[in-house]
């Protein structure tokens, strides 16, 4: 059974999530990189969220923008490649 959100983003809900992420991150700045960026002793002081939350905040808008099209770009190339060489089954867990 799919979830709303799968029905209605399909194969791109992972890079749409990661986008408006990246976009909230953008416009909530600077506060936003106080809590979610790389900090080597916040990390020490267990702020371990800081390691998956790097990713996501930007140093300016036309940084974010530029990894966003990278992400949009590596998408499409990547969903290429596994439907012409028929790895689809494969990453889906159908192959035994």
């Amino acid at each position: 059974m799919s979830s709303d959100f799968t029905k209605f983003a399909g194969p791109y809900g992972g890079p749409l999530l990661l986008t408006l992420c990246v976009l909230l991150a953008c416009v909530f700045e600077p506060a936003s990189g106080e809590w979610l960026a790389y900090d080597r002793y916040a990390i020490e002081g267990f702020e371990t969220w800081r390691l998956l939350t790097a990713n996501i905040v930007h140093t300016n808008g036309w940084h974010a923008l530029l990894n966003l099209a990278g992400l949009t770009c590596s998408h499409f190339c990547i969903a290429t490649i596994i439907v012409s060489c028929g790895l689809l089954n494969y990453f889906s867990g159908a192959v035994y």
